[in-house]
């Protein structure tokens, strides 16, 4: 059987009862953290722009578009909801890839499960599904330390995302195996070989990537369940042991983790290794931001006692930094979230960073206090940390403070929100109540999050998303 096959059987012969009870509380999870980003999201510029176009559009009342509640055609309102959940950098993170899989896997699984409106516990399956492909999908072809498409430029989100988005839909619209075989070999053509220079310019590509996966994953669904025909070695190829023409070897060139696609498939849950972020950025700024609040908290100090900060980071982290006239003046926000020195910056000027449409803003990246301090921060390359990272998947993140009055302290955070620094129940109930304070009074807010909590005994989807 082809990789393609042997996922789709998974697939389609997944039960709710056959998943483990951490599982599902692990899938719980993200899906409460996915509604309340996304509802942050909604009043961002590029999820409105999105809006208007799907407004123009019009088209079958099927999904709804959250905070906005407009009803549209499902794929159209999986679109909008993706945007608004990567608006602002909160989305949830699989460490090994630098993949954020609930953008797209959860947009698509709950405009399909409202329009079907089947309940809970079939969303829930179709999360884990989707999860455990997208994950599987991304390690085959961007598993450290290779990192073969990562090092090509490729931005992970705009490639593995169809993938995880189709068989979430699929699994939801009920495929067979043969079906759901050729929605995978569809989803290879729904790739997009986005770049990352957004780490550079800040351009809008980076929100967008995740949006067009949610909407061709429900597209391909709907497609194989009309009979469309796909290739159905779209991870091997077929040409000859080489891997030509198979998506791994076009955009990876490599084949040494194709079995990364199957291996413990049923028995390894990739999903357990999920990591939340508590700070709106990139999740290698996030031990540094922890470590610095910790530091600060510890010796009482502020922004004004700060003389100098030096941050070690390993090679592959070495963006966060560089080039440094761009990270310690970013242009826009894009930039500002890839940019330890202006993260580091806020964090210490306001404790947190759960508001980064208002702490990243462009009144705020102009601010010469901001900027002053941001200027302080250095950026040390410490190949150990690279070694550290490989060995033991721990991404350390230790920094340094020296302040005016010659003090200085060290801290060795590891990453905030990873297996071994998780977010507390307490933290993630403040990051959902500080992000929808704006969309929900408390009674509704209170509500939702019980039902979040207990989402496997909801009946039909389509009534409860309708009643927020």
């Amino acid at each position: 059987m082809y990789y393609a096959e042997r996922l789709a059987k998974w697939v389609v012969d997944l039960k709710y009862q056959d998943i483990p009870v951490d599982v599902v509380e692990k899938a719980k999870l993200c899906i409460y953290d996915w509604v309340c980003i996304t509802l942050y999201g909604a009043e961002s510029p590029w999820s409105k722009a999105l809006l208007e176009i799907v407004r123009e559009a019009g088209g079958r009342e099927e999904s709804t578009i959250l905070a906005h509640k407009d009803l549209v055609p499902c794929s159209n309102a999986a679109m909008v909801n993706a945007v608004m959940a990567l608006s602002y950098d909160l989305s949830d993170t699989y460490p090994r890839v630098e993949l954020h899989p609930s953008c797209s896997v959860i947009a698509s699984a709950l405009a399909v499960a409202e329009r079907e409106n089947t309940a809970g516990k079939d969303l829930i399956t179709s999360v884990v599904a989707g999860y455990e492909v997208i994950t599987r999908v991304a390690s085959a072809m961007n598993r450290r330390p290779q990192s073969f498409t990562a090092a090509r430029g490729f931005e992970a989100n705009s490639i593995f995302p169809p993938f995880g988005a189709v068989v979430a839909s699929g699994k939801l619209f009920n495929l067979n195996q043969e079906e759901m075989t050729n929605a995978i070999g569809l989803a290879g053509g729904s790739m997009g070989a986005a770049t990352i220079d957004y780490l550079v310019d800040g351009n809008w590509t980076y929100r967008w990537n995740s949006a067009r996966a949610s909407h061709n994953g429900i597209l391909n669904a709907l497609m194989a369940k009309k009979g469309f025909v796909a290739p159905h070695a779209i991870f091997e190829g077929q040409w000859d042991s080489k891997g030509r023409f198979g998506v791994i070897n076009a955009l990876a060139g490599d084949m040494t983790f194709q079995d990364d696609l199957v291996d413990g498939l049923g028995e390894t849950w990739n999903i357990k290794e999920m990591a939340f972020k508590y700070y709106g950025c990139c999740h290698y700024n996030q031990g540094y931001t922890d470590g610095i609040l910790k530091l600060i908290k510890e010796h009482g100090f502020e922004a004004e006692d700060v003389y100098e900060i030096t941050a070690y980071v390993p090679h592959f982290a070495l963006f966060l930094g560089v080039p440094r006239e761009v990270k310690i003046k970013p242009k826009n926000l894009t930039i500002s979230q890839w940019s330890l020195p202006f993260i580091l910056a806020t964090v210490i000027a306001d404790g947190h960073l759960l508001n980064p449409k208002e702490q990243l803003s462009e009144k705020r990246l102009t601010d010469t206090r901001m900027l002053d301090l941001a200027d302080k921060v250095k950026i040390e390359r410490d190949r150990e940390l690279d070694k550290i990272f490989m060995e033991d998947g721990i991404f350390k993140s230790p920094l340094k403070v020296r302040l005016k009055n010659g003090k200085e302290y060290e801290v060795a955070s590891t990453c905030k929100g990873f297996s071994h620094n998780p977010l507390t129940g307490e933290e993630m109930d403040n990051k959902f109540d500080v992000l929808t304070s704006g969309v929900f009074d408390k009674g509704k807010r209170e509500r939702i999050k019980k039902e979040l909590k207990t989402i496997e005994g909801i009946k039909s989807v389509s009534e409860w998303v309708r009643s927020w």
